[in-house]
């Protein structure tokens, strides 16, 4: 499953993850040239989860030309490889080679890279790491096999090291000798990996809900589910400077919560109910012997407490759980951005967390009334397969979410079941980004009978059309949606004024938000100059700019424009997806296409 050798010869792509590390990453940068003596110079990219000393100031001095992306808030170190990658993606136009994870307190040896990028051409590596070292020479126990009952239970009767020289009893590999050869192993700690882009490409993004720790755990258990084997090269060597988080009574409690997390996610019930029993007597073993590590995390695991996963963080002022979740009429990976709604959600997710939900045809309750439905079709299929994402590197608080319904639009079991699965995938969803207690949105009112049911803590209805009036939807069901959002809507925002005033007696709270448009902001025409396409056309001019189809498009209105201003040209400027015969047959109308900016 690896990548083959003049594949992963490509440009690696460095990932330094840092929160409050002024103090070691500027030798971490500096160390990164005589790394990769011999190979191309990589790609480095520096994401800083909102650090508030001089780690920016120390990138700027280390390594002027690398890019650095500063985060809007602490959002874990998974967040931030994500981002890192996002970033990276976007500047190399989306082909990215192999990705080598660091830490900030990370120091590479001259020539370490190479063994790193040669482990990749083994058949089937998608994940190579090196010999970690401590400042004076001395090997980190880095290894570890696959977390198991017997292994937890056995480090609680044998202790960790003891343990270790056993394979079935112990996770941390203690055997000198496991360090002195490669070899392949279930996963290793992840102050520094390289992965193949095969590997990222099969395996996807890293698990965010975790925040920190475990996320190297899961990434390489799901690599070796999908087929890639963790490859130890000893002759790349490291040098990592800080501690371990098992001395640290506010971070030990965070892994061991995550490390339960993670076994729940891959195991039944009654197994996970017994790793978590053995856990405890691991806990206890070691609380009874005076660490005030495992007394923190005995003591959240019995009190079911959650550890606070920014222990150093400046918190938000934000009310806890608090964020929206919006259930959109558009959906983000094919509507035009500039849409108000984006803009809109866009820029509350730059205060707090914001999950949008993808329409995905239930504004359509007549199927089989459709335009092209299956260029529809594919395209909401293709959306699908993104699941839940956060597309914007720049605004990390702003998830997207296309979620599995059954396109049913009769009440029935059916449709009922469908609204379930979508409300559940809502809710992990929200609750994967640190959504808990949301103000539910709702713009399409087929969405309202799966909204309803999310505990919230308001509702807001987004009135950007009557859409029982489309010429697709069954008027008295989609009129009734309508009726019954607006009567349980805290407020309900409108567009449009005379909408606004055609149901002000619906709501109790309405409220107009205007289209946002400034007009003082509009220049003289002569002051500018005309296109040359625009320019051949006789004015006055009536322009329309935007995606054409004849849905969300009223093309008996346009063509009812140019009939009625026989005098003006209309100018239709975008793509469409329909036959704009209609209208263009009118001498006076002119379809320019989609036009560059």
């Amino acid at each position: 499953m690896s990548d083959a050798p003049s594949v992963e010869r490509r440009q690696v792509t460095v990932i330094v993850v840092t929160y409050q590390s002024g103090d070691v990453v500027g030798d971490c940068l500096r160390s990164i040239p005589a790394a990769f003596a011999g190979l191309p110079a990589p790609c480095v990219v520096v994401v800083d989860n909102a650090s508030t000393d001089s780690t920016a100031t120390e990138v700027a001095t280390a390594a002027p030309d690398v890019l650095f992306h500063r985060l809007a808030d602490n959002l874990g170190y998974a967040a931030a490889i994500n981002a890192g990658l996002e970033v990276s993606t976007d500047r190399s136009g989306g082909a990215v080679g192999p990705v080598l994870v660091l830490n900030p307190d990370i120091r590479l040896q001259a020539g370490s890279a190479a063994p790193l990028v040669a482990a990749l051409d083994v058949a089937g590596v998608g994940i190579a790491v090196p010999r970690i070292v401590d400042e004076d020479g001395t090997i980190q126990l880095s290894l570890r096999r696959e977390p198991s009952l017997l292994r937890t239970a056995g480090e609680a009767v044998l202790g960790g090291h003891r343990a270790g020289r056993f394979p079935a009893f112990g996770e941390v590999v203690t055997d000198p000798a496991e360090y002195e050869r490669p070899g392949n192993v279930d996963w290793a700690t992840g102050a520094t990996m390289l992965v193949s882009a095969a590997c990222f490409d099969a395996v996807g993004r890293w698990d965010e809900s975790g925040f920190l720790f475990s996320e190297e755990v899961d990434f390489a258990l799901r690599a070796r589910d999908a087929g890639f084997e963790v490859r130890y090269e000893p002759a790349s060597t490291v040098v990592h400077l800080s501690g371990s988080s098992s001395t640290v009574p506010e971070l030990w409690p965070l892994v061991v919560q995550n490390k339960l997390r993670l076994y729940r996610s891959r195991h039944g019930r009654i197994r996970s109910a017994a790793f978590t029993t053995a856990t405890v007597a691991n806990e206890a073993v070691r609380a009874a012997a005076g660490r005030p590590a495992n007394r923190a995390a005995l003591r959240m695991i019995l009190t079911r407490s959650d550890p606070d996963p920014r222990p150093h963080a400046a918190q938000s002022e934000r009310r806890p759980g608090s964020g929206m979740v919006c259930f959109s009429a558009q959906d983000w990976w094919y509507f035009n951005r500039a849409h108000s709604d984006f803009q809109l959600l866009t820029r509350v997710a730059q205060v707090e967390p914001v999950l949008l939900v993808n329409s995905l045809g239930m504004r359509m309750p007549k199927p089989g009334l459709s335009t092209k439905p299956a260029t529809r079709i594919v395209r909401k299929l293709k959306s699908l397969t993104r699941g839940l994402r956060r597309p914007l590197a720049d605004t990390p608080g702003f998830a997207v979410l296309t979620p599995l319904f059954i396109p049913v639009y009769t009440p029935g079991r059916v449709r009922d079941f469908s609204n379930l699965l979508v409300r559940k995938q809502v809710e992990w969803a929200a609750r994967r980004i640190g959504i808990t207690d949301p103000t539910v949105m709702v713009t399409l009112p087929t969405a309202w009978e799966a909204a309803q049911p999310i505990r919230r803590s308001s509702l807001i209805a987004n009135r950007s059309d009557r859409y029982s009036a489309f010429g697709e939807a069954d008027e008295a069901w989609v009129s009734s949606l309508e009726r019954d959002l607006l009567e349980h809507a805290d407020v309900a925002v409108y567009a449009s004024q005379s909408l606004l005033d055609a149901e002000a007696h619906l709501t109790s709270n309405p409220m107009f938000l205007d289209h946002g448009v400034d007009l003082d902001r509009f220049v003289d025409v002569a002051e500018i100059e005309p296109a040359p396409a625009l320019a051949r056309i006789p004015g006055p001019r009536i322009g329309f700019f935007g995606a054409i189809d004849d849905y969300t498009v009223d093309l008996p209105l346009l063509r009812r424009i140019a009939t009625e201003i026989p005098e003006a040209s209309l100018v239709l400027v975008g793509p469409t997806n329909c036959s704009l015969d209609e209208v263009t047959s009118l001498p006076n109308v002119h379809w320019l296409g989609a036009c560059e900016p």
